[in-house]
């Protein structure tokens, strides 16, 4: 709401002591820009914790009171992860698993948006412990509290997916199959979830 231009990262630090071209262990944190993408400033480091091991892959989202939660891939972990920040920058709260999130260790993405006067959070992602499969999107009415709803985009194979989620409750996932040979966009609403 205030203009800030918000990228989340994920990054090996040097001091890991690892190949500069390695991918773990992980770490997150943000890129943000409070001129409207002028200058540029990196966020804390969001570090893993005993339960959320090697975070990476990361997406962002707005939450119903300005606060920025980020949905995180773990690695061998089972299921994703996110953290909670008042300024999308700093103040994380610790890295916290999500068991109603399981995940095989691929990309899902979040996104946020208000319908029909209620604020909405969805996150899509494969929702099996360790299988690329089973594409389900679902949405939450409490901030990633509980997620009421779901979805499953695609039963079979599956991979990378994105989210975009309209003020008129149309839902866009763009995902691949096949580790990226066919890419397949989906397009519901609100209306479909169960």
């Amino acid at each position: 709401a205030d203009g800030m231009l918000l990228v989340p990262v994920w990054l090996v630090q040097k001091s890991a002591g690892e190949e500069p071209m390695s991918h773990h262990p992980g770490t997150v944190s943000t890129l943000y820009s409070l001129d409207n993408g002028t200058t540029w400033q990196t966020g804390d480091f969001i570090e893993a914790t005993a339960d959320c091991r090697d975070p990476n892959e990361t997406q962002a989202a707005v939450l119903s009171d300005g606060r920025i939660y980020l949905n995180v891939r773990l690695s061998d972990v089972g299921f994703r992860a996110y953290t909670v920040s008042e300024t999308g920058y700093d103040g994380w709260s610790a890295l916290a698993l999500d068991p109603a999130l399981p995940d095989p260790t691929c990309f899902g993405s979040t996104a946020s948006a208000v319908v029909d006067g209620q604020h909405i959070l969805a996150v899509v992602n494969c929702a099996h412990p360790d299988k690329r499969e089973n594409l389900t999107c679902r949405i939450s009415y409490d901030d990633g509290k509980s997620w009421s709803k779901s979805l499953v985009v695609e039963p079979g194979d599956a991979g990378y997916a994105d989210i975009a989620l309209t003020e008129d409750g149309t839902f866009y996932v763009l995902y691949e199959q096949s580790a990226g040979i066919r890419d397949r966009l989906a397009v519901f609403s609100i209306e479909d979830f169960a």
